[in-house]
C-alpha cells in the first residue's frame, strides 16, 4: 500500500503466505526434534 499500486497487494499475500508456511513447518519440525509437540490426535 506505501507504493501506492493496489495490485501488488496480490504478489504480497502469496508471497507472505508461502513464506509463513515455511517459517511454521521449520518451528514445527525444531519442536518435534525437541519433544515439546503435545501427542494429540483428531478424529
Amino acid at each position: 500500500m506505501s507504493v501506492g499500486n493496489i495490485g501488488l497487494l496480490g504478489i504480497g499475500l502469496p508471497i507472505g503466505m508461502a513464506l509463513g508456511l515455511a517459517v511454521r513447518a521449520t518451528m514445527d519440525k525444531k519442536a518435534k526434534q525437541e519433544g515439546r509437540q503435545l501427542d494429540l490426535e483428531i478424529k
